[in-house]
C-alpha cells in the first residue's frame, strides 16, 4: 500500500518529471506473494490498482540504486542498516519524513478497518513528509 500511495502522491504533485523510481520490498518477504484482498480493496477505494504487485525481498542492488529507503518499523530500519552499513544514511522510517518517529503497524491478518486505518496513516505521513521525501529521493 505504501508504494502505491507514494506513487499516487508523486503523480498528484506533478513530481513525475523528476527522476522518480518507486518500488517496494520486504526485509524477509515471501517472494511472489500477491496483495491481500483487503489491501486491494482499500487501494481500489482510492482508485489505485495494486493487483499486479508481487512481494520481493530487498536486495543489495536495490539498496545501491535508490537514494531513499523508507521502512514502516524501527526494527526494519535497524536490520537494513546492519545488513547494508555503507547505505545506512539513506534508510529512514516513513514517519521520520514528517518529523515524527513511530512505527506504522502492518495490518496483515487484521480486519478491513485496520487496513483502512493503516492506509490513512501511510497517506498522511507521505503528504506531511513529501518535501523531505522529495529532497532525499531526487538527490544524486
Amino acid at each position: 500500500m505504501a508504494e502505491a500511495l507514494l506513487r499516487h502522491r508523486v503523480q498528484e504533485n506533478l513530481l513525475e518529471g523528476q527522476p522518480w523510481r518507486i518500488d517496494s520490498a520486504g526485509v524477509n518477504a515471501m517472494e511472489g506473494i500477491t496483495p491481500s484482498k483487503f489491501s486491494e480493496a482499500v487501494m481500489s477505494e482510492k482508485g489505485i490498482d495494486i493487483s499486479g504487485h508481487r512481494a520481493k525481498t530487498i536486495s543489495e542492488e536495490m539498496m545501491n540504486e535508490f537514494h531513499l529507503v523508507l521502512t514502516m518499523e524501527k526494527i526494519h530500519k535497524q536490520i537494513l542498516k546492519a545488513r547494508f552499513p555503507e547505505k545506512s544514511g539513506k534508510v529512514f522510517m516513513l514517519s521520520e519524513m514528517s518529523g515524527e518517529e513511530f512505527p506504522v503497524d502492518d495490518p496483515f491478518g487484521a480486519t478491513l478497518d485496520d487496513y483502512q486505518h493503516t492506509a490513512e496513516v501511510i497517506d498522511r505521513l507521505i503528504v506531511n513528509g513529501m518535501e523531505s521525501i522529495r529532497r532525499y529521493a531526487v538527490q544524486g
